[in-house]
């Protein structure tokens, strides 16, 4: 397909196009794109922060397993501090963890963490320009499939609190215990 332009032109004349000038709007949304995709570098460095902080924490409280700690990804070690603060009186006694209700939703809340920072880490950020909304695109491993979620950043900021709420009850049960 081929298209051309005709200009109706005197001699003497030149042809003149005025073009709109994309470059400011294209420069923004490059500008935010980038601004968001260091969000998610953020938000991966805050996962290996937290995961951090639960190493040292579980080697504490179970040096037996320091080695077997330390070969485990961030999931496993996760599923250790659930088995730690289910069966650990000490850890039981302490006022944000004094409850079973309490655990589970300290347990669950860090699930899901872990699957969010494995999302922001491993995902691939996609804009859609139009509209100026972001999406991050997996691959669930179990299926195979693409999936997509919309992501903002009051989703990314909620995610950067749970990470320092998580390091400073690390901090709690260290101290407390």
């Amino acid at each position: 397909m081929h298209f051309g332009f005709f200009f109706d032109l005197k001699a003497g004349e030149e042809a003149t196009m005025n073009v709109p000038d994309f470059r400011p709007k294209i420069n923004s949304r490059y500008q935010n794109y980038n601004l968001f995709r260091s969000f998610l570098n953020v938000c991966s460095s805050t996962g290996e922060a937290v995961d951090d902080s639960l190493l040292q924490l579980l080697e504490r409280m179970i040096p037996e397993k320091r080695s077997e700690l330390a070969r485990m990804d961030f999931s496993k070690r996760r599923d250790e501090f659930s088995e730690l603060i289910k069966k650990n009186e000490a850890i039981k006694k302490l006022p944000e963890l004094d409850s079973s209700t309490k655990r589970k939703a300290i347990t669950t809340t860090f699930a899901q963490f872990v699957k969010l920072r494995n999302y922001y880490t491993h995902g691939k950020l996609i804009l859609n320009y139009e509209k100026e909304e972001y999406y991050i695109q997996i691959i669930n491993k179990s299926t195979g499939i693409k999936m997509t979620y919309g992501i903002d950043r009051n989703i990314l900021k909620s995610f950067l609190d749970v990470g320092t709420d998580l390091i400073q009850l690390f901090s709690i049960i260290s101290h407390g215990t």
